[in-house]
């Protein structure tokens, strides 16, 4: 027979374990466990998801089973859900406030080699050439258009001289910091930018030359004011 200390002992152990297991506890555990892990993901994108994985084997699969599979109130269950879609919309609109590209969509190329995660806001590009006064571009979309062209094209084996003529420029930044320098050179249809390609050592710096699109020069000119 238990004694009447034994039994309250008893008593407060099975409400702790109850409410350590309860939907609402899990869901406090997954939130605050994937913010951590979103953290961690915006500066090393390997651990961050090696920390969301353990976060959701440990927390977000035992709610979501808790939600569906057994009794919860109604209200109770719309108010967990909305809890993580609002979790969700502000992670979403961090990352597109914070950052020029985004996790889903980003894809890393010759020309964009780093993560999607070390472009930040602002991103903006200045066109030089020649005697004319330089142009600064901010608007994103133009920038996106000149990175799509850029990205599309493709590369050539070219010796360009040390006189090649007419010679165009375009440093990209973010913020104040140029993350990508292209050379143009309008009389071989060539068009020059630095990419990292990996070797035995890790990786390594190279010249990438590309063929340069019609549009990529025509919009250089008309953004310089320079003739045809």
């Amino acid at each position: 027979m238990l004694n009447n200390a034994q039994k309250e002992d008893n008593r407060l152990l099975n409400k702790i374990r109850k409410d350590h297991s309860s939907p609402s506890q899990m869901l406090y555990f997954f939130i605050w466990g994937l913010v951590f892990t979103f953290s961690f993901y915006l500066e090393n994108e390997r651990v961050g998801a090696i920390l969301f994985l353990i976060v959701t084997l440990l927390y977000g699969v035992r709610f979501f089973y808790l939600i569906l599979f057994k009794k919860t109130h109604a209200r109770s269950r719309l108010l967990l859900i909305a809890s993580l879609s609002i979790l969700v919309s502000l992670a979403i609109f961090y990352i597109h406030q914070t950052y020029f590209f985004n996790p889903v969509t980003f894809k890393k190329s010759a020309f964009l080699y780093e993560s999607w995660n070390n472009y930040n806001n602002p991103v903006s590009m200045k066109i030089t050439g020649g005697s004319t006064q330089a142009k600064k571009v901010t608007d994103p979309f133009q920038v996106k258009m000149i990175m799509n062209d850029i990205e599309k094209t493709s590369p050539i084996q070219v010796s360009i001289p040390k006189n090649p003529g007419p010679t165009f420029e375009i440093d990209f930044y973010t913020g104040n910091t140029v993350f990508q320098h292209v050379l143009i050179y309008p009389n071989y249809q060539v068009a020059q930018y630095v990419t990292e390609i990996k070797t035995n050592n890790g990786s390594a710096k190279k010249i990438e030359s590309v063929y340069l699109p019609p549009d990529l020069l025509r919009y250089v000119n008309n953004q310089l004011g320079v003739s045809h």
